[in-house]
């Protein structure tokens, strides 16, 4: 069973309150990446604090 994301079921959310924060692309990723890295993004290995998009993956 796929584990339920708390992005997807964010209780009192409308879609009129959805909208704002995550209506574009840029904005979905911006906040996915406060989601996930509250306190900023650190590798997990080296502790490094820059990241980057592999853009050639595809979804």
């Amino acid at each position: 069973m796929a584990k339920r994301s708390d992005i997807h079921f964010q209780s009192g959310v409308s879609s009129f309150d959805f909208q704002p924060q995550y209506g574009t692309e840029e904005q979905c990723l911006a906040r996915l990446f406060r989601h996930k890295w509250p306190k900023g993004y650190r590798c997990p290995k080296c502790s490094h604090d820059k990241n980057y998009f592999i853009r050639s993956r595809s979804l």
